[in-house]
């Protein structure tokens, strides 16, 4: 029912102040005026002068501030009733006085000779007409908010259902219609952002006051929580909802980082009060969904499509129907009246731009606005309906626009035009008399949907208060939104097959795109007779062609990025789309396939390059071009092989034809060729030839005529096949800059093409593509059918359905490969009278790089015998040498960085790598399709050579930076070993497992060699000494590699040099590594060498400059076989033969770490850098003395007891962001903490096996600091800054079982550094308080705490800053060591109790980074800005001075050390183990000053139990405290008995305390006056006081509470001696304070967190 309220109309004056919506026109006398910005109001526009805003403030404050002073008019009028303003006058008077022949306004403005009463006029305003009563409502809707009508003399306004109408006459300037009608209940305004969805709710009645700062009483946006089926990186790019039904709809779009994943739309359930998602799905896959709108009351999501289409479905995601697909450009946003089965939608593409209406069934289509209309629409991107109003709200983002119109596209209406308020708005809605839009950088802003004032910006800021800025999406959530009605679609009135859609007289039945309507229009069937598979960037598409209803929809969204080229076919046979995929780089090319429904999508191939794809149906192969070759493979892609390679040409487009045994080539700038299907090169003949600027593309087969059309640029040419000269014949030339990029046969008659056609619009340009068709045998453009335009998507292909080729009746008759005996692949031949071709029609082919056996034709043999790998741009490739012709095998995918060197295992058909910088090295399976790489823990600064040693499996790996030969046991690959130091620029590296040596050659290529262990002296192999005619030859380094010849013992290297009057040389040299002579076996001028291998006395080699791949055989200086792509390395398959057998292959030869070969005793046993050998088989410990350091990434080691020269060695680079490490030196393993964007975690590396892990990472926040006691196997942390949780925590390393020992409530009081001595078991943590730093003491679980140290803040440090930058400990000396960064730059220290302080001022030129100490070495790393990371060691003297005494360099840490430790052994001599290993079980064992003891763990509930059974059962042992009070002789009113021990010898005693003016043993006599208390009385009192206050603190929790409640009673000594109660809690105090001396009673009280009583008690 309608809330109707009649208006009096106190003023026909204010009506001439209202602005209409739905107006015909601009009225007479108004001015076209701007949104005003926020806080102000435009002047009257009843003047085109007054075209001005002035603050709301200005407006009735006695100064004219518009340019006619209307702010001041009628302002003395609004507080009163009915009475209204004269015209130009401050003056007001009675409604009832207007025009009643008496002048009552000081300037007669109510009595003109035209004037009526108030609601009534004089026609044409002539004098002598009479009045006649005014129809307010055809005048201007916006005299009313809703409804409006007319009565004599005036109108009345009412609203629709769930809306209250509000009297706003008397609020001139905040409404501008005569009624408001006010929503019922609250209102929430939704946004997107990003991948979420917030809500601000607006209480009944407060949505007013937004425009005056309401939106920030009302509070913040709130997170809608998503549901966890929804991923969380897919944008939200539009959303509606079905109120009633609590559903939620939305397009998702992808991060554009994230492009594999699909686009979709999702509905969800809305939980309750908005608060979250509930069972998300989608509904819609493989759609990019710009705009959506749900209607409500028929089930059916409306939305665009990125195909320039609108379509619909049902909730479900059933059916999918297309409903208009023609003439759209680029539809923007779409919104339903499903009331009256109305369908409105903006299209903004650059010729198309307009406002359409349909129905919702897509018929009865119109333009309501366009550009052939008087006011131009550009981008016309956000629209909106007013349901009670019927009218259409839209902007145009690039006329910066806000109109409105009705449904029929009358009453055109600005609302605002051109004005700065409006900067790009995405999305609009219209509630209430108020139009909200959200703006491109995620701006809400609103205004009246009438006048365009009371413009207000709303806070767009979460409950946090962090601004969310990043997303478009828009909807007010109200019940009046949707407003209720009865359904037009109905169950029943459509089969299940079909939807069923209002339109404005009832309901139409329709089917999903690709099924037709039967003709009993309830039911459909499947008619698509004929369709077509259309490739375009990024998505592949399906559109019916017979019957023709061209909607390109789109079958996957699955994959990054399709090829700019023709790489796809599809095979209707068996209903699959075969197509190409790319990733961020060229080589990363995969061959997938697909069902036509998007379904079972699959790697077919992997491959590297790119061309055209063709299907050979019959034999079920699949055939591709990749630049220079052809390839086949089968169409599960399980074999594949290369068939043709030809030098120069880039074959573009590839055509099978199976029924004759043929491939049709197109090869760019050359022309059309054809070749058997086996690939045979004398079968590989030339039919066309185009010429070097040719683009020919688009090959297609035409059987019933015999012809094959192709594509030139904009031109398509027929040619007669099995003519002796075939002749092109052109069918079609397409005007200049039309590109056609793909054809096919349609039918019988007809060809069907894709091809991109420029459009202009004003100063902008752009290209779109099309669909196009002629009959194939045409010869003009005339009879071009445009099928499709306006395509935005690039378009790759077009192939047509159904293919009428499925029995062939060509050249060759039945299928020849039908009966074989091929191993693999068997494929039609044009070629026999060969040995590969035992008669005519088919050959058999053997995987790429495969060669058949030895005297077969059928048989492939089982593995490639000879081959060549090489590193080109990026990745590895490898060529085998076992065919014909050279031919690429793919190697390892995912390779997409340059590698810097490499070595294979032959045996294993491994290949070790090295890239990137820092250096990465990874290890893969060179022949292994499945990407699967193993990261290798080996660590260099400049990797420029390495080799592997086959025999017992190691690799040797040369730094050139750091002039360092390693070798790495890849059986552990956590153990390296620096054997050879301090080299002159070391290049690469060999070995000679049978010798036992290794060779290398520096940048001056002399040439060195030592043991494999590096023990033995180092030999020179070849010395380059220049003589006075070698004064111009300089050495080109960047390419050298060696090899060597086993058969001969020769070592080869490569060598470009640069001499005068020559120019430019590329060498290969050679040495007998007998008798040390060398020489120059190879000699190329103006060619720079790259890689060299030895294949059967036959030397393969590589140039620099164009990748090419030689051959040198005897005395020939080499002969070119194939491009490479600038490979640097060049290895064989036969550069590893079985020399001896591996001495180390039963149990590492007895070695412990490193088993290496030797030539005299076979093998030796070797240590890592650092560590020396115990004996002759097993190495020491890791930490018998050494530095372990790590800055945020790394952590490395250098040792300080071997005798080698002093080598960082990195241990691992797992860390991110790392804060703190610690060393077990009893389990050998180190622990460090890290703070990341998840929270903290500490992880742990076991050094014996290089293994890591992460041990603690729930629960924690800011772990800074972290000690190890290896004593006890725990570990502790603070957790803390103002981040943090600011506690002190313990964990067993045997059980993980965690506690906190402290919990520090205050910020300022949290620690941030913690250092153990677990032989002492003492804990020292610093933390600040204001203006001070303070270092506490305590034992090991917590207890005893007592500030050693005390620091003021010196300097301009802030107030509460830490101090101590660094705490250390040397454990041997018994001292603490802190650094402070404070203006001083100190380094501090003391002894364990505070005292002997000393301060160091040596360091106070740098500040102190990090520090640790041993035996009074002190290692110091400063703040430096260096490229190399240094520690810097100095000697403490007794006298307290330091002197420098050495530098240690870690070459692999970059930046400032994070954190430190030196450790020795020599810390466990003294020490004891106060916990066994197996004491505590699954608790925590502390040793603390009493004892060791098992702490529970925080979340062990049992074992908390069972220490509360423990302590009662001490508790109960425990002797009780005579009562001495129990018969007291005091007197009962007047003394008090006291009981408190004898101060000298222990004994309890008790005497009577009077109260005042009685005295006496017994208080029993009175006094006369006030007498002195004795001190001998007096004394004994205050130590009783003394003792009941100590022993209650020391009491159970309940008793620190019960102490609060008593303390005035314990204060005043008033304690009777029968109270029993406060007797019993003394005497449990008392044995509490003996169960102090026990460990288990400690750990009870402090796991109760009591904190201030339990501080007391221990």
């Amino acid at each position: 029912m309608l809330n109707v309220v009649k208006v009096p109309l106190p003023s026909f004056v204010l009506l001439l102040l209202l602005r209409s919506c739905a107006a015909s026109a601009t009225l007479p006398g108004y001015y076209e005026t701007p949104l005003c910005p926020e806080g102000e109001r435009k002047c009257s526009p009843t003047h085109g002068e007054n075209d001005v805003c002035i603050p709301e403030s200005d407006f009735c404050n006695n100064i004219n501030d518009c340019p006619d002073g209307s702010d001041e008019i009628g302002c003395d009028c609004q507080e009163q009733p009915d009475m209204i303003p004269c015209p130009g006058s401050r003056h007001c008077i009675h409604k009832d006085q207007w025009c009643d022949k008496v002048p009552h306004c000081d300037n007669r403005a109510d009595e003109r000779a035209d004037c009526c009463k108030i609601g009534y006029y004089r026609p044409n305003r002539n004098p002598l007409e009479e009045c006649v009563d005014e129809n307010e409502c055809d005048r201007q809707d916006g005299v009313c908010s809703q409804h409006c009508l007319n009565t004599e003399g005036g109108f009345e306004c009412s609203c629709d259902p769930g809306y209250d109408l509000v009297d706003t006459t008397k609020q001139n300037g905040v409404f501008s219609s005569m009624s408001y009608c006010r929503a019922q209940g609250d209102m929430n305004i939704l946004i997107t952002v990003r991948s979420e969805l917030y809500r601000l709710n607006v209480p009944e009645g407060s949505g007013e006051s937004l425009d005056s700062g309401g939106a920030r009483s009302t509070g913040n946006f709130k997170s809608i929580s998503m549901s966890e089926d929804y991923d969380s990186q897919l944008l939200m790019a539009d959303f509606d909802f079905d109120i009633r039904n609590k559903k939620l709809f939305w397009c998702s779009t992808p991060h554009y980082a994230l492009a594999m994943y699909a686009r979709a739309i999702w509905v969800a359930d809305l939980g309750d009060n908005l608060e979250s998602l509930r069972n998300s799905k989608i509904i819609v896959n493989n759609i990019n969904c710009d705009s959506m709108a749900v209607d409500w009351i028929n089930k059916l999501v409306y939305f665009t499509s990125e195909t320039n289409s609108i379509e619909v479905v049902d909730y479900e995601g059933n059916n999918r129907r297309a409903l208009i697909w023609t003439g759209l450009g680029a539809p923007r946003a779409i919104e339903l009246d499903p009331d009256y089965g109305l369908l409105f939608y903006t299209d903004w593409g650059l010729n198309t731009a307009h406002l359409g209406r349909a129905n919702m069934d897509g018929s009865d289509r119109r333009s309501l606005i366009n550009n052939t209309s008087s006011v131009q629409i550009e981008w016309p991107n956000a629209l909106t309906i007013d349901h009670p109003n019927k009218n259409l709200y839209w902007m145009d983002a690039r006329m910066r626009s806000i109109e409105c119109m009705r449904y029929d596209g009358s009453a055109r209406y600005t609302i605002s035009n051109k004005d700065s308020a409006l900067v790009f708005p995405f999305r609009m809605r219209v509630f209430q008399d108020r139009v909200y839009w959200r703006e491109k950088d995620g701006a809400v802003k609103f205004a009246n949907k009438f006048t365009g004032n009371q413009f207000m910006t709303v806070p767009v800021v979460s409950e946090g208060g962090e601004k969310l800025a990043e997303g478009t999406g828009l909807r007010i959530y109200h019940p009046v939104i949707q407003p209720e009605s009865t359904p037009r679609c109905r169950p029943g009135l459509c089969s299940k097959s079909a939807l069923c859609l209002p339109v404005p007289d009832g309901y139409q039945c329709a089917c999903a795109t690709g099924y037709s309507l039967l003709p009993d229009n309830f039911n459909c069937a499947y008619t698509m007779d004929t369709f077509a598979i259309v490739a375009m960037k990024e998505m592949i598409t399906k559109t019916a062609l017979e019957p023709l209803e061209p909607v390109l929809q789109p079958i996957t969204f699955k994959h990054d990025k399709y090829l700019e080229g023709t790489f796809w076919s599809v095979d209707f046979h068996e209903n699959w789309v075969y197509y190409n995929t790319l990733s961020n780089n060229i080589s990363q090319i995969s061959i997938r396939k697909m069902l036509f429904d998007g379904r079972d999508s699959k790697v077919v191939v992997n491959e590297k390059s790119y061309g055209g794809l063709s299907i050979d149906w019959l034999n079920e192969k699949i055939y591709w071009s990749s630049a220079e070759t052809v390839s086949v493979g089968e169409l599960d892609g399980s074999v594949h092989t290369t068939l043709l390679q030809k030098e120069g040409f880039n074959f573009r487009d590839i055509l099978v034809d199976p029924c004759n045994g043929y491939i049709y080539l197109a090869a760019l700038g050359r022309g059309i060729y054809r070749c058997s299907m086996d690939g045979d090169i004398s079968s590989f003949t030339e039919i066309v030839s185009l010429g070097p600027e040719s683009m020919p593309s688009g090959l297609t087969l035409d059987r019933d005529i015999g012809a094959l059309f192709y594509a030139n640029k904009n031109s398509i040419y027929k040619l007669t096949l099995y003519h002796t000269e075939p002749t092109p014949e052109p069918i079609v030339h397409r005007p200049q800059g039309v590109n056609i990029k793909s054809l096919d046969v349609w039918g019988r008659d007809k060809i069907i093409w894709t091809e991109s056609y420029l459009v202009h619009h004003l100063d902008n340009s752009k290209s779109l593509d099309r669909i196009a068709a002629m009959p194939k045998l045409g010869s003009t453009g005339s009879q071009v059918q445009v099928i499709r335009e306006d395509i935005k998507k690039t378009t790759f292909g077009i192939k047509v359905s159904p293919k009428r080729d499925s029995v062939c009746q060509g050249l060759l008759g039945a299928n020849p490969c039908s009966d074989n005996q091929c191993s693999h692949m068997c494929l039609q031949s044009q070629v026999s009278g060969s040995k590969d071709h035992p008669k005519k029609g088919y050959r058999c082919v053997c995987p790429t790089g495969y060669a058949l056996r030895e005297n077969s034709t059928t048989q492939c043999a089982d593995e490639i015998a000879q081959y060549l790998v090489y590193n080109p741009q990026s990745g590895i490739q490898t060529v085998s040498l076992d065919t014909n012709f050279l031919t690429p095998i793919k190697g390892p995918p995912n390779m997409s960085f340059k590698v810097t060197s490499f070595d294979i295992d032959a045996k294993n058909n491994l290949v070790y790598y090295c890239y990137g910088n820092p250096n990465k090295f990874e290890v893969r399976g060179l022949f292994d399709e499945s990407g699967d790489v193993t990261a290798l823990p080996i660590y260099t600064t400049q990797c420029s050579g390495m080799a592997v040693e086959w025999i017992t499996n190691k690799l040797y790996v040369v730094d050139r930076a750091q002039g360092l030969i390693l070798v790495v046991n890849l059986d552990k690959p956590y153990l390296t070993k620096s054997i050879v130091h301090k080299l002159n620029n070391p290049l690469d590296v060999v070995v000679h497992p049978r010798k036992g040596k290794i060779y290398w050659i520096l940048e001056s290529h002399s040439i060195m060699s030592t043991n494999m262990d590096g023990t033995d002296v180092i030999e020179t192999i070849v010395s380059v000494a220049k003589g006075p005619g070698d004064r111009t030859l300089t050495f080109d380094d960047s390419t050298t590699q060696m090899f060597i010849d086993f058969t001969t013992d020769h070592l080869y290297w490569t060598e470009n040099v640069h001499q005068s009057g020559v120019g430019f040389l590329g060498l290969i040299k050679r040495v007998d590594l007998t008798n040390k002579d060398a020489e120059t076996i190879l000699e190329m001028r103006q060619t720079p060498l790259a890689g060299a291998t030895m294949i059967n006395n036959n030397i393969y080699f590589t140039d620099l400059q164009d990748g090419r791949l030689y051959r040198k055989e005897g005395a020939t200086n080499g002969t070119f076989l194939l491009t490479t792509s600038s490979g640097s390395f060049l290895l064989s398959s036969q550069s590893q033969p079985q020399l001896l057998e591996d001495p180390c292959a039963v149990d590492n030869g007895g070695c412990s770490d490193f088993c290496l070969l030797d030539s005299l005793t076979r093998y030796r046993c070797s240590c890592p850098t650092g560590i020396q050998l115990q004996d002759t088989m097993n190495c020491d410990t890791p930490h018998n003395k050494s530095l372990v350091v790590a800055n945020d990434t790394r952590i490395s080691m250098i040792s300080l007891s071997s005798p080698e020269p002093v080598i960082d060695r990195v241990l691992t680079s797992v860390p991110k962001n790392l804060k703190s490490i610690d060393v077990d030196i009893r389990e050998n393993k180190i622990y460090w903490s890290e703070i990341n964007l998840e929270g903290g975690a500490i992880w742990v590396l076991d050094m014996k096996t290089g293994e890591t892990e992460k041990i603690v990472w729930e629960d924690m926040l800011r772990p800074n600091s972290i000690a190890v006691d290896w004593n006890a196997q725990n570990i502790y942390w603070v957790d803390s800054s103002p981040e943090g949780k600011g506690t002190l925590e313990v964990m067993s390393l045997r059980s993980r079982k965690r506690s906190v020992l402290k919990k520090y409530d205050e910020v300022s009081k949290r620690p941030h550094k913690i250092v153990l001595d677990p032989n002492e078991k003492l804990l020292f943590v610093s933390y600040p308080v204001p203006v001070k730093e303070v270092i506490t003491r305590m034992w090991m679980d917590g207890s005893n705490p007592f500030d050693i140290m005390t620091m003021d803040i010196r300097g301009p440090t802030q107030r509460g800053a830490q101090v101590v930058s660094s705490l250390a400990i040397d454990l041997i000396d018994k001292k603490l060591y802190w650094s402070s960064n404070d203006a001083i730059n100190h380094i501090s220290s003391c002894d364990y109790a505070g005292g002997h302080k000393d301060i160091n001022n040596d360091h106070h030129d740098r500040h102190v980074e990090t520090l640790s100490i041993l035996n009074r070495n002190m290692f110091v790393q400063k703040l430096e800005y260096s490229a190399d990371t240094e520690v810097q060691e100095y000697q403490e003297y007794e006298n307290g001075e330091t002197q420098h005494s050495k530098t240690y360099t870690f070459h692999h840490l970059k930046g400032n050390i994070v954190s430190m430790r030196v450790s020795s052994v020599a810390v466990l001599e003294d020490a004891d183990l106060p916990c066994r290993a197996n004491m505590c079980a699954e608790r925590i064992c502390i040793p603390n000053d009493i004892e060791a003891f098992c702490r529970c763990g925080d979340d062990d509930k049992s074992c908390q139990e069972e220490n509360e059974q423990k302590v009662e059962v001490i508790m109960n042992h425990l002797p009780d405290t005579p009562n001495l009070c129990a018969n007291s002789p005091c007197d009962k009113d007047h003394g008090t008995c006291i009981q408190f021990k004898h101060p000298t010898n222990g004994s309890y005693i008790s005497r009577c305390e009077c109260e005042e003016g009685w005295s006496g043993k017994r208080c029993a006599k009175k006094k006369g006056g006030n007498i002195a208390v004795s001190p001998v009385i007096a004394v004994p009192v205050v130590i009783v006081l003394i003792v009941i206050v100590v022993a209650v603190l020391w009491f159970h929790p309940k008793l620190c509470n019960h102490l609060k409640s008593h303390k005035d009673r314990l204060r005043d000594h008033s304690s009777e001696g029968d109270d029993t109660e406060t007797f019993q809690q003394d005497q449990q105090a008392k044995k509490l304070a003996q169960l102090a001396t026990t460990g288990i009673g400690r750990s009870y009280l402090q796991t109760k967190k009591d904190n201030n009583c339990v501080e007391q008690f221990v």
